[in-house]
């Protein structure tokens, strides 16, 4: 109940005063006196009814106010009974989640046995297609040759009897497609692993034919190079591929081949070549160079038949460094501080610098004393290689987009190439990073300082998988780390010395990826982006491909409790039995390594470790059997005796 109002209580104080004066009138005898009497009972009596009357209201108030409230509780109570079995129903869901979350980890772990049982008999399957398609691409290359002679003689006798074939330097002798040499000749070499089908939609067939002809070296001497020159039959083998591959519908625009995202995975290589041809048509070369679009068109394919399938160093590997380098110039804006002919130029050297890659870096040409490295005395020996690659090519007036240039521009032109190829050797890194890192400013018009840009550039995009989105990134460095390791088991296998990053014993792909990071990307793309701040986005991009390789690298490090380490074999037993390194039976280890099977949809990618290879036929250095396990229904390599010269 409410205390008494204001108003209720003076009342009561005027009744009293009237009391008072009623008692105060003494004498109501007369009628003056009953007069005041009654007056004053009226005014007390109407005041006390005032009283009655206000308080009846206030306590009529506060009924109603003690109603509301007792309805606002009863809503109360209500909501707390309905909160009170929401929260019952949550906590059975939970329980009912809980269990069906374990009941699905259970299902997981069944599937994942059943996942690695499957991808075993899969790799199994690969190294029985891997040891069929490389009968087959044989078989492919004698046709081809056969069908190249022929289509030679009859472009001989056409001619009145001239004929286009090259000769050896410093010899009478005719350079056959195929590199042949001479009869009796001894392999010093086994053949090195290749990757067959490196390609996700595989080649068209016209381009299969065109990749295992020319420029694929003898299976007898595949490290003998520069004793040749690179010979095609223009006309007859490339014209009838302008249509079929140029004229086609292009399924990516500009802009996609402009962004550092683009993802060449999902290409054929026709599709390769007609993104090539938009790259060129983008920065005006038939304009600049004055020659006709089926010229530049011979010379794609004479480029793209001149690489090897090797797991990296591969035609998509060049198209990937050009599209890069498309993107730094075109993309990113940088094209515009250089001539508009220095920037075509820079392209056709992307696009050439690993012309005839032959898998096996410089340390192994030089170790092995190949004849390439007695060449260039053991200086920039592939570079050197590739530059000359590149113009063996532009030698042939089909292929030659430098031949409507006047001498002085062709000179500069062939200098350029050259210059910036021969960058891109990675034993000069160092030293081209130090002189860029010490200049403050560069003076663009100072001949000197555009080339060392041009160096560094070609240098950042030749190394630049790290700055594309990270599953194209992993998957170029799963294709790199697979030449290493067969580069590393040849090694083994004729007696050199392991190289201790293609070791696959010994290397982890994501310690290696973050040291490179740190070591060679980082600095370098920092270096060039001081200078040229527009590519600030791929020194961010790097650094955010290194966090993920270096989050894996520790997720790798944590021990499983379900494997145990594996046994340590005896130096007699690596040398006399194959492993993992020599071609045996490969392993899953679902628990640290997934850098092999996770990021790539190429059914075709195969392994070196699942991939049998045809032993050598030379007769003077016999393969030595090698003994395998019992369960492995797959051909292994075999181990070679280590040849003299060694």
């Amino acid at each position: 109940m409410r205390s008494t109002s204001p108003a209720a209580v003076d009342t009561m104080r005027q009744l009293e005063n009237m009391a008072e004066k009623v008692r105060g009138i003494g004498d109501i005898r007369d009628f003056n006196g009953l007069r005041r009497f009654e007056l004053t009972v009226l005014k007390l009596v109407e005041g006390l009814s005032a009283t009655i009357r206000t308080f009846l209201e206030e306590k009529e108030e506060d009924a109603r106010r003690c109603s509301l409230l007792r309805g606002q509780m009863l809503a109360l109570q209500k909501e707390h009974q309905e909160t009170v079995l929401k929260y019952k129903q949550s906590r059975k869901r939970l329980k009912d989640s809980e269990g069906e979350m374990q009941r699905m980890r259970t299902e997981l772990v069944k599937f994942q046995g059943q996942y690695n049982s499957k991808l075993m008999e899969c790799e199994q399957l690969r190294s029985q297609l891997a040891f069929l398609n490389s009968d087959l691409r044989e078989k492919q290359k004698e046709l081809w040759n056969m069908v190249c002679i022929g289509q030679e003689k009859e472009a001989s006798r056409s001619a009145g009897g001239s004929s286009h074939t090259l000769k050896r330097p410093g010899s009478t002798t005719l350079a056959a497609p195929q590199w042949n040499q001479p009869a009796g000749r001894v392999s010093p070499i086994p053949n090195p692993p290749i990757a067959t089908q490196p390609y996700p939609r595989g080649k068209p067939a016209v381009l299969t034919t065109l990749a295992t002809s020319d420029s694929q070296k003898p299976k007898e001497d595949p490290l003998v190079m520069g004793e040749g020159v690179h010979r095609f039959a223009m006309g007859p083998r490339f014209a009838p591929l302008h249509a079929s591959l140029f004229e086609r519908e292009r399924r990516y625009t500009l802009d996609d081949i402009k962004s550092p995202d683009f993802n060449m995975f999902e290409c054929d290589e026709g599709e390769l070549l007609c993104c090539l041809e938009q790259i060129y048509d983008e920065v005006r070369l038939l304009e600049l160079l004055k020659i006709p679009r089926t010229k530049l068109r011979t010379f794609l394919l004479a480029v793209y038949s001149s690489y090897r399938a090797n797991p990296f160093h591969n035609f998509m590997h060049a198209f990937c460094v050009t599209q890069m380098l498309f993107h730094f110039l075109v993309g990113s804006g940088v094209g515009k501080r250089f001539p508009e002919l220095d920037v075509a130029l820079l392209l056709v050297a992307a696009l050439c610098h690993d012309l005839d890659h032959p898998g096996l870096n410089n340390g192994f040409q030089s170790a092995s004393r190949a004849p390439l490295s007695v060449m260039y005395n053991d200086v920039s020996v592939l570079e050197n290689y590739h530059a000359a690659s590149a113009f063996h090519v532009l030698r042939h007036q089909e292929a030659n987009i430098l031949s409507e240039l006047d001498a002085a521009t062709s000179t500069e032109a062939r200098a350029l190439i050259v210059k910036t190829i021969l960058s891109t050797d990675m034993a000069q890194h160092f030293s081209f990073l130090k002189t860029l890192e010490t200049k403050a400013s560069l003076d663009l018009d100072t001949p000197a300082d555009r080339q060392l840009l041009y160096n560094m550039l070609l240098k950042c995009a030749d190394v630049s998988n790290e700055v594309r989105p990270f599953k194209v990134c992993k998957r170029w460095a799963n294709n790199l780390m697979e030449e290493f390791f067969a580069q590393g088991d040849l090694e083994r296998e004729i007696g050199m010395p392991v190289t201790p990053m293609m070791d696959r014993e010994k290397v982890t792909l994501p310690k290696m990826q973050t040291g490179f990071c740190d070591a060679i990307l980082l600095p370098a793309f920092r270096a060039v982006s001081r200078h040229l701040p527009e590519l600030k986005h791929c020194v961010e991009r790097l650094e955010a491909n290194r966090a993920i390789w270096e989050s894996i690298s520790i997720e790798d490090a944590r021990p499983s409790p379900r494997e145990d380490p594996p046994p340590k074999s005896s130096q007699s037993q690596s040398q006399s039995q194959p492993g993992p390194m020599s071609g045996g039976l490969p392993t899953t280890d679902t628990s640290s390594n997934n850098f092999n099977s996770t990021g790539s949809n190429n059914s075709f990618n195969t392994s070196p470790m699942a991939r049998p290879t045809i032993p050598s036929t030379s007769s003077s250095s016999p393969p030595v059997p090698s003994t395998s396990t019992p369960s492995s229904r797959i051909k292994t390599r075999p181990t070679f005796a280590r040849p003299k010269g060694f």
